[in-house]
């Protein structure tokens, strides 16, 4: 790995945390709602816990107090700390760190959003994203900015003979924290991430934190990779934040005991699945509005004030996998999110009617907005898609996907299975592999709930048959028919025995 020195503010910060420790201060903890700021959130908490401090976190209620540190939230917390650490937000918070320098509280902010052209004021802001970093290209999430900080921390305590009686902390220990908030956040998967991810995942199959312990158990698949981080693991945490109270997902993270594991998890995987029941609804909802249009616009908008804004950014993404077109779902507060495929510029279409919304902001694919008081619907939609018109290209809304090679479905077998996990992790930056097979038969079609289907495939002779499986695979895959498909091969256990599993990505009826 890199040395955290490498990173902006790290000395300063890390020798004040490390006063902090000496000195047995109150330490403070702000994090972000989301999986990364729980993980980032426990990985500080867990470290100066086993230092001998006594730390308090305080996670903010999506709805009651929005995104990030706000000048009443200092106010809030600085008579009862002497250090506030920022964990996943705080990079751009001037007016919050300005108030908590007028308060002479010190603040370290541990973000990795984009920076202004200024840095507010505080003990130190560590962000990779700064100008100034000597950090190398792989830019770690908060919680790995968190774990950067604690390292070095430690670093420094080394070096005033803190540890002569005491034993240090076990940073490998916290990589599975890691690994979860990274893979959770969906950040490159290149660099010092692709280390953390991987050693987090080693690290997990020996966790002895209860609430690790209890999410491994539930997942799914029997081979622990990030793809059980990302779909197992993570929506249980980011279920708190958006249906409930992030500090769920914390406490499941941080608790050393079974019996409160048990009942955090239970608690989460109910949230889990009200949280994609409301999904569900949100999206089918939408998609019969835009089944009745006469034609799919440029850029869909949608808006109820009965849609929870916890999953309004879910239903937008799921619409864009849908219809392969920008979208904005909005619900409770007149508050929504905008997903949009590549090529597509959300910020700048969003511009185009700022005049009607109270305020927005984000990135090219993903964005948050708010409406203004006096709103005009139908002048937003108008204006969106115009905007949309003017970025498209000559493919239009045409989706095109890519693969990496032709194999038939029969040669993606366990061998080429294990060899694609020594390319692992996989995620942003680092896709999966994707194989290509054409003119194929289906034999047989079994569904089964959540639109999952298995297709049994005719190999040849000496073969017989083998299994692929995926979601929302349509008439298309109807017994009988002839597709040409895109997929990926992987590691799976069924009754025991190691097997390979093929996921549909994408298919078409067979090309002549």
């Amino acid at each position: 790995l890199p040395s955290p020195s490498l990173l902006p503010d790290m000395q300063v910060s890390a020798e004040r945390l490390a006063d902090a420790v000496q000195g047995g201060e109150q330490v403070a903890i702000f994090g972000d709602y989301d999986a990364d700021g729980c993980t980032a959130s426990a990985v500080l908490s867990r470290f100066l816990t086993e230092l001998g401090l006594q730390p308090s976190v305080r996670l903010p209620h999506r709805l009651k107090d929005g995104y990030g540190l706000a000048p009443t939230m200092v106010e809030e917390l600085a008579p009862t700390c002497d250090l506030l650490i920022t964990v996943d937000c705080g990079a751009t918070a001037f007016p919050a760190l300005t108030r908590a320098q007028a308060l002479n509280l010190p603040v370290i902010v541990c973000d990795h959003h984009t920076v202004a052209d200024s840095i507010p004021p505080a003990v130190g802001i560590i962000n990779p994203k700064r100008p100034d970093s000597s950090y190398p290209p792989g830019e770690p999430a908060a919680v790995g900015v968190a774990w950067n900080l604690a390292a070095w921390t430690r670093h420094v305590l080394r070096e005033r003979g803190f540890f002569a009686e005491r034993d240090e902390p076990d940073m490998v220990a916290l990589m599975g924290l890691v690994a979860l908030g990274t893979v959770a956040d969906m950040v490159p998967l290149t660099g010092a991430n692709r280390i953390f991810v991987r050693r987090g995942l080693q690290a997990l199959e020996r966790t002895e934190f209860e609430g690790l312990r209890v999410l491994r158990r539930e997942a799914k698949d029997a081979l622990l990779t990030e793809r059980s981080l990302g779909f197992d693991f993570a929506p249980r945490l980011n279920a708190a934040g958006r249906l409930a109270d992030a500090d769920l997902a914390w406490r499941l993270l941080v608790t050393d005991d079974q019996d409160e594991a048990a009942a955090l998890f239970k608690q989460l995987d109910d949230l889990n699945k009200e949280r994609r029941r409301l999904q569900k609804a949100t999206v089918d909802e939408v998609m019969r509005r835009v089944q009745r249009a006469e034609r799919v616009p440029d850029f869909i908008l949608a808006y109820d004030a009965s849609w929870h804004p916890g999953v309004v950014g879910l239903a937008a993404g799921r619409l864009v996998d849908r219809y392969h077109r920008p979208a904005a779902v909005i619900g409770m507060q007149g508050k929504g999110s905008a997903r949009a495929p590549e090529g597509i510029n959300l910020v700048a279409a969003l511009k185009a009617v700022s005049a009607d919304l109270a305020s927005f902001g984000g990135h090219h694919v993903a964005a948050g907005l708010t409406l203004g008081p006096e709103a005009d619907l139908a002048r937003i939609r108008s204006g969106l898609n115009l905007a949309v018109r003017e970025q498209l290209g000559p493919s239009g809304h045409r989706k095109v996907l890519y693969y990496d090679a032709e194999v038939a479905p029969w040669t993606a077998n366990l061998d080429l299975a294990r060899a694609f996990r020594h390319l692992a992790p996989f995620g942003m930056a680092n896709p999966q592999p994707v194989l290509l097979a054409r003119n194929i038969e289906v034999l047989q079609r079994n569904d089964y709930k959540s639109d999952f289907s298995r297709l049994a495939i005719a190999a040849p002779v000496q073969r017989g048959r083998i299994w692929m499986d995926g979601f929302r695979m349509g008439r298309m895959a109807d017994r009988g028919k002839r597709i040409d498909v895109l997929y990926e091969v992987g590691v799976d256990r069924y009754k025991g025995d190691w097997l390979a599993r093929r996921r549909v990505i994408a298919l078409r009826a067979a090309q002549p």
